[in-house]
């Protein structure tokens, strides 16, 4: 197959034919010097074999390509600043780095060497690029100076995309993305930025302090309320012990009191019962029994009285020493 393929190859270069070849990421179109533009686009990763002299070559990617608009020398396309440079809505001067991203549309490739450029490079710098910079710049025109900083800035950017897409559509360039970088406004207003960006770091750094401050100082207070709380039920609850202790001692007494006064009262009954008992004649005889039985066995003896010149003898009356014991006993 090889030797096919190098004797064609020799037929043809000897036949005055030239070689011309796409990448796999490129088209290529035929113009005939004499007939003008070849409709046919060649598709990417082929050899194709054209007369020479009469035949221009030209190829174009169709893969992603990067337009990069920065303020750095070291990147974008210009190796100089290139950064895109608008006004926002409130006067501030700002300068945007914007990187457009575009890919050619096969299709129409024949359309952009006719009408357009003959070139990637020429189709860039003379449609691509003025359009890129001139579209974005009035989609952040609208903006704000503290609308930069917000969702808004990428809002603009897609509102961009749509409007280059249809302004380069007619030439054959479909946009994919535009990507907005860094930002710089001028001078004193970016230090006024920086300054208040510091200010208001410092304005959430106290009220942090702050915040932190009033949490540990509501901690503190939960933490002595919890104290105080357990030390009040600590001496309510000894308080209600002791009263529970004082309650029962004091019930104990009291019935020990009751008991008692029960006893003293039995005993007055007994013994108004028994001074009751004692107070008729059956008491007396009982008291005059009780004597007898104490005199029983007993020695009576009789003590003279002795008066001047005489001897006196006293009788000593039984019955009348009964009568007054029984009287005495009665009292």
């Amino acid at each position: 197959m090889n030797r096919l393929l190098g004797l064609v190859l020799m037929l043809l270069m000897g036949s005055g034919c030239i070689a011309r070849s796409t990448t796999a990421t490129e088209v290529g179109v035929r113009v005939n010097k004499f007939t003008g533009v070849d409709p046919e686009v060649h598709p990417p990763g082929g050899t194709y074999f054209f007369i020479p002299f009469v035949t221009e070559w030209y190829t174009f990617p169709i893969s992603t390509q990067a337009l990069e608009m920065v303020a750095s020398t070291t990147k974008g396309d210009r190796g100089e600043r290139d950064d895109v440079e608008f006004k926002t809505r409130d006067g501030n001067d700002v300068a945007l780095d914007i990187t457009v991203l575009y890919r050619v549309d096969a299709t129409k490739v024949v359309e952009i060497i006719t009408r357009v450029a003959r070139s990637p490079e020429e189709l860039k710098e003379i449609v691509v690029r003025p359009l890129a910079r001139a579209i974005p710049r009035d989609a952040l025109n609208t903006l704000t100076s503290e609308e930069i900083y917000t969702s808004k800035k990428f809002q603009a950017a897609e509102a961009a995309k749509k409007k280059l897409n249809a302004a380069l559509a007619p030439y054959g360039v479909l946009v994919e993305a535009v990507n907005l970088g860094d930002h710089r406004f001028h001078g004193e207003y970016q230090k006024a930025i920086n300054d208040k960006k510091v200010f208001d770091q410092q304005v959430n750094t106290n009220r942090s302090a702050a915040e932190n401050a009033l949490r540990e100082w509501q901690a503190n207070l939960e933490r002595t309320k919890g104290d105080v709380e357990q030390a009040i039920a600590t001496e309510q609850g000894k308080a209600r012990q002791a009263t529970l202790e004082a309650d029962a001692y004091y019930f104990s007494k009291q019935k020990a009191a009751e008991a008692i006064l029960a006893e003293k009262e039995a005993q007055a009954k007994g013994v108004r019962k028994t001074r009751e008992a004692m107070s008729g004649a059956g008491g007396r005889t009982r008291i005059k029994m009780k004597l007898a039985e104490a005199l029983r066995g007993k020695r009576i003896i009789v003590v003279p009285s002795a008066a001047a010149g005489s001897v006196n003898i006293n009788k000593l009356d039984i019955n009348d020493l009964l009568n007054a014991r029984v009287a005495q006993e009665a009292r």
